[in-house]
């Protein structure tokens, strides 16, 4: 048994060898994630590579899932990287594609999550103000465009399916495969620029702007907004 990165929650992941010599990963937490298990069983059936659950065993909060291998995106070089991002593109524009299993439907970025999330950041920023005597401050007129800008989002007429986590380390190198997406359980509708701002402005992998502009407007000519727009 082999500890995996750890997360930045009470889930914990090993690397195991089974009894028929083939590699799973097996995670521990306090509960069984069920959410995980429907999406992930939802998202293989879709045709979007992601682990598979193998077993569980809910009296111990053990999930067996396949390997599917120790690097992410993040371990490639700047060159490589930008060669494989259309993949991540096209993963993202496919899982907007698709009509989400009640359980995703039914979670929406609405003002309350909206504004959770734009506070967190308020709330890290002057921790990190603070930490290293930065004399910026987020003006007034700065968190009325915050608030204003949530309000829209949440009134934007399209919502899809939505990672919600969506960055390189999120997203697997397996050996037989493009990619293999993780940590989706938290799914849920949101507009259809949320995973794409996530990986284009990804804190663990930063972008040059030239190439940042062109994959937006590969996004943005194959988007849900333009179908939108055309029956419109």
């Amino acid at each position: 048994m082999v500890p995996l990165q750890e997360e930045a929650s009470t889930r914990r992941y090993f690397r195991i060898t089974s009894s028929n010599g083939k590699e799973e990963v097996v995670c521990a937490d306090e509960a069984v994630n069920e959410d995980f298990i429907i999406i992930s069983e939802y998202l293989n059936a879709n045709g979007i590579h992601v682990p598979r659950v193998l077993d569980v065993d809910r009296k111990l909060s053990l999930t067996f899932m396949s390997f599917e291998g120790l690097n992410d995106f993040s371990t490639y070089n700047l060159k490589d990287y930008k060669n494989k991002f259309p993949i991540l593109i096209d993963l993202i524009l496919k899982l907007q594609s698709l009509d989400p299993p009640s359980l995703v439907k039914t979670r929406k970025f609405d003002t309350e999550k909206l504004s959770f999330e734009t506070n967190l950041t308020l709330e890290k920023f002057e921790g990190f103000r603070k930490q290293f005597h930065i004399k910026t401050e987020i003006s007034n007129e700065a968190r009325a465009f915050i608030e204003e800008t949530v309000g829209y989002l949440n009134k934007y007429p399209i919502n899809v399916f939505t990672h919600r986590d969506f960055h390189c380390r999120n997203i697997l190198i397996p050996t037989n495969t493009d990619y293999a997406l993780i940590d989706f359980q938290d799914a849920r509708m949101g507009v259809p620029q949320y995973d794409l701002a996530s990986i284009l402005y990804d804190a663990y992998f930063p972008l040059p702007r030239e190439f940042r502009s062109l994959m937006l407007k590969s996004f943005q000519e194959r988007n849900v907004d333009q179908w939108y727009e055309e029956v419109r």
